[in-house]
């Protein structure tokens, strides 16, 4: 059960939409293996306190009000089970978190049996990153020698 938290921590995404009211909220589709959604919304809370939040899951759902003069200490609540159809579109701030993935991926280190040990293809479907996975890996080798080529000590003259 600990280990399931800690994935719902590191791989919960959220998808910034307005509402009807045209208040910005960060939403986030999750599918967890098991109900930790109340036990690990907290962290979330302490996270993210000042923005307003929901973590949609199949297995129950928790909202975040941020502090405000009506509600100086927030609220956080749940809710009943979301369905899939209610996952949030694409943001603008997705192809930026690509750009940086991208960016960030280290061919020389690459190491997919460890890769996968934790961040498990289970959960690939609803990482907006995981697109770019396959293509990163198959051009580690050849960007990971363009690398090597580039920083070789050159001969003392």
């Amino acid at each position: 059960m600990l280990r399931a938290q800690h994935l719902m921590k590191g791989f919960v995404r959220f998808r910034k939409i307005e509402d009807n009211e045209g208040e910005v909220l960060r939403i986030a589709w999750y599918e967890p293996e098991h109900y930790i959604v109340e036990a690990v919304a907290p962290f979330f809370v302490d996270r993210f306190a000042s923005m307003r939040w929901s973590i949609l899951t199949p297995l129950g759902c928790a909202h975040w009000l941020p502090a405000c003069d009506v509600l100086p200490q927030g609220r956080l609540h749940f809710g009943p089970p979301a369905d899939v159809s209610q996952k949030p579109p694409p943001d603008g701030g997705e192809m930026l978190w690509l750009t940086y993935y991208t960016s960030t991926f280290n061919p020389a280190r690459l190491k997919r049996q460890t890769m996968q040990k934790f961040m498990p293809r289970k959960f690939w479907r609803n990482l907006p990153e995981a697109q770019l996975i396959e293509p990163l890996c198959q051009q580690a080798t050849e960007r990971a020698g363009k690398m090597l080529w580039r920083n070789a000590p050159s001969a003392p003259e």
